[in-house]
C-alpha cells in the first residue's frame, strides 16, 4: 500500500471504519488490477483499497500478536480443535486423517 496524503476533499472512505478524508490527511491506497475470463469475454477489474491510519496500524498490529500467539497456543479448550476428514485411496469411504487447532492453525 501506498502512503499519499489528501490534496482536497476526497470522496473516498476507509474500508474498515468509513471514515472520510479532508486536504492534508494521511491515508494508504492501493489498487490492484485483474484479468478475468468468463467463456469468450474478457475483462478487466479493478479493485481499490483504501485505509486510514489508525486501522492499518491496528492491521499490522493484528498480524503481529498473531505470529505470536501461534507460537504459544497450547490446544487445551477441545472446542476449538477441528478433526480432517479425507478419502481413502482407491475406495469411497472417508476416515480422519488429522486435527487442526482453529485458533493456531497448527496441526496436531
Amino acid at each position: 500500500m501506498k502512503r499519499k496524503i489528501a490534496s482536497r476533499k476526497l470522496k473516498r472512505r476507509c474500508e474498515w471504519c468509513g471514515r472520510g478524508f479532508e486536504k492534508g490527511d494521511v491515508f494508504y491506497h492501493e489498487r490492484k488490477v485483474y484479468h478475468v475470463y468468463d467463456g469468450m469475454d474478457e475483462h478487466i477489474v479493478g479493485v481499490d483499497t483504501t485505509q486510514c491510519p489508525k486501522c492499518r496500524y491496528i492491521q499490522q498490529d493484528r498480524a503481529k500478536r498473531y505470529e505470536q500467539f501461534q507460537q504459544t497456543c497450547q490446544h487445551e479448550k477441545r472446542e476449538f480443535i477441528h478433526e480432517v476428514w479425507d478419502y481413502i485411496p482407491g475406495e469411497a469411504v472417508m476416515e480422519p486423517q488429522y486435527d487442526v487447532c482453529t485458533l493456531c492453525g497448527n496441526h496436531l
